[in-house]
């Protein structure tokens, strides 16, 4: 099976786990959610590591942390730890979140509504 194209993951719909290679799946629940798995064995243990949504984590940034993770298990760290420096800061998340919906709202005035009471009312409070 050859490697997945970014076409491809947005076409598959039928239920289960699409190889990458290299220890990277793709997961299509029955309900349509498709995530992105990656298995590979730490400390001769197999370990499956969820690298989050198709919606949020391209398939670049996929095979980017798979590699990483793989490298940290080499050399005889906790994978973990590699998914941990790439967590999102709070600003980060809704920006992503902001650019992922913003096609899906009828005009540009309710997306400009929506990111500024955040950027006035959320982040200022919680922290960026």
């Amino acid at each position: 099976m050859g490697k997945l194209t970014h076409k491809g993951v947005k076409g598959m719909s039928e239920p289960g786990m699409y190889g990458d290679g290299e220890g990277l799946w793709l997961r299509v629940a029955v309900s349509g959610s498709k995530s992105w798995v990656l298995r590979i064995a730490v400390h001769g243990k197999r370990r499956e590591f969820g690298l989050g949504s198709v919606k949020w984590v391209s398939l670049a940034e996929a095979r980017e942390m798979a590699r990483e993770m793989r490298k940290e298990a080499r050399m005889g760290g906790v994978p973990e730890s590699v998914r941990a420096r790439q967590t999102l800061t709070l600003e980060e998340a809704t920006r992503k979140v902001y650019e992922a919906q913003r096609p899906t709202w009828k005009n540009a005035k309710h997306a400009e509504t929506w990111i500024r009471s955040l950027e006035i009312h959320v982040l200022p409070r919680i922290g960026f």
